[in-house]
């Protein structure tokens, strides 16, 4: 049985206080007792961590041999090797455990790093377990050394390492494609590689070129590959036929990447992990030829599902927009609120990107606002810089916003006028009716203003005629000293007007 505390974290420090009372209080024993056996006691621990008793192995190793660690009873030898027992231990436990925290992984790392400091050389497993520590860490370069220390003879273990730098390095979080597409190009260089292997680093490969805009390079290298992947498995040749779809439809091949949906339809099973992922392309292409319903009928059967957040994501965003283009506002906004709940939650994707989300909800609000809906156009704009935050707002967003608000307060002011009555400053209005017109005033003062710093460096013309809106909307709400300070700003950048 697990003690409580230790599924959660191994502190060092706490060892080492703990053994310096230990130390204290057993000097007299020490001095009064037979020499301990530390051959003995470290080829226990060795056993234990070997039986997958990792716990007990950390136990005994505090007891019987951490003790003697700050004396001169242990030989370089001897510590070296408990220091090395001592973060295997610690990996295994972690693993076994199924947690993966950073101060055990810290802990692991200094075990293994004070054993190399005593000239002592780490087994392969040992260094493969330091490797994969600093993947955890975030530190993949530490961790590509690591794995290429590995013999010849440890290819498998490489291989394997390699992969899961591969995977790590090409999370939204860490953004070393660089890296990533390095160790692919090195995996695909070695003759002795497994087809499987090869597929996956063929798949790997082929993302990181569309990513980058080189579609028809991943295309021409998959299809010369594919007749050669004889032995994997269907759905290893499935995600091969996903990519090729993919990469068909960055060049604008739809037919062609309808073709390859099919083919991997054929080969991934209904329980496969990969589905999410078909599910996902089959309603982009749906959506391009402007079947929405069909889009929305895949894209929602992803939603509904449990896909992981990759292609959730990715649903939630071909939902939000084949709904936008069925003029079913209502949808679209609720699946771009998903969104940006994910977002929030911490929840990243290499395709669906904050950036890309916010492009997505400031193109609705423009077509909205063509079309005269100002209320609709103001919720996409105001969920659009909720997704990408007010901080990184872009121009187009910030000045959809200012005309929104801008309009609104217009359209509120001439609804009373059609009434009969002959309100032409927000003074002459009821009190309800000029609360809601100068809050819409203010709010457009200050995203044009906003909108105006925002463009100041690039373009001269939007900036002035941002700046001139931001004067007259505060001018209007009534807040002279606002209004006085951006005209004054105004005048000065622009002494001839």
């Amino acid at each position: 049985m697990l003690r409580p505390g230790w599924r959660d974290v191994w502190q060092l420090p706490t060892l080492v206080l703990a053994g310096g009372l230990i130390v204290a209080g057993a000097y007299h024993a020490m001095m009064s007792t037979p020499a301990p056996d530390f051959k003995g006691y470290l080829h226990t621990a060795e056993e234990l961590i070997a039986q997958d008793e990792p716990e007990q192995a950390i136990e005994h190793l505090n007891k019987d041999v951490f003790p003697y660690v700050g004396t001169n009873k242990l030989s370089l030898e001897t510590r070296a090797e408990f220091h090395r027992l001592m973060g295997r231990a610690l990996y295994k436990g972690q693993r076994q455990l199924g947690i993966d925290r950073e101060d055990n992984n810290k802990n692991i790392v200094a075990s293994y790093l004070e054993c190399e400091s005593l000239e002592a050389k780490l087994t392969p497993p040992d260094i493969g377990a330091l490797s994969e520590t600093f993947i955890s860490m975030g530190e993949l370069d530490r961790a590509r050394t690591r794995a290429d220390s590995l013999g010849p003879e440890e290819r498998p273990r490489r291989v394997e390492l390699y992969r899961r730098l591969v995977d790590r390095a090409m999370a939204p979080s860490a953004k070393r494609d660089d890296l990533a597409l390095d160790l692919v190009s090195a995996l695909l260089t070695d003759p002795r590689l497994e087809q499987s292997d090869r597929a996956w680093a063929l798949s790997r490969q082929a993302e990181l070129q569309v990513d980058k805009g080189f579609a028809e390079d991943a295309i021409g290298r998959l299809l010369r590959e594919l007749p050669r992947l004889d032995s994997v498995s269907p759905g290893e040749r499935g995600t091969l036929h996903l990519l090729l779809a993919r990469a068909y439809v960055d060049i604008g091949s739809i037919k062609a990447a309808a073709q390859q949906l099919d083919y991997a339809s054929d080969l991934i099973s209904e329980t496969d992990e990969r589905l999410p992922q078909l599910h996902v392309l089959q309603g982009q292409i749906a959506s391009l030829r402007g079947d929405q319903g069909e889009a929305r009928e895949k894209f929602e059967s992803v939603s509904a599902g449990h896909a992981p957040p990759r292609w959730m994501l990715a649903a939630q965003f071909g939902l939000a927009q084949s709904a936008a283009a069925q003029g079913d506002d209502e949808e679209s906004l609720a699946a771009y609120g998903n969104l940006a709940d994910a977002l929030k939650a911490g929840e990243r994707s290499r395709e669906i990107t904050p950036e890309r989300i916010c492009q997505s909800l400031t193109d609705r609000a423009d077509d909205r606002f063509d079309r005269g809906l100002t209320e609709i156009s103001l919720r996409y704009a105001m969920l659009a810089e909720r997704v990408i935050g007010e901080a990184n707002s872009p121009a187009a967003t910030l000045y959809r916003l200012a005309a929104c608000h801008r309009r609104i307060a217009d359209e509120t002011i001439e609804a009373i006028k059609k009434q009969g009555t002959s309100a032409l400053a927000l003074t002459e209005l009821d009190p309800a009716t000029r609360t809601q017109a100068r809050s819409h005033l203010m709010s457009a003062g200050s995203y044009y203003q906003r909108h105006s710093d925002k463009v100041v460096l690039t373009d001269v013309a939007a900036y002035s005629d941002s700046l001139w809106m931001a004067g007259d909307c505060y001018d209007r709400a009534g807040d002279q000293e606002a209004a006085s300070r951006i005209f004054q700003l105004y005048v000065a950048e622009r002494p001839g007007d």
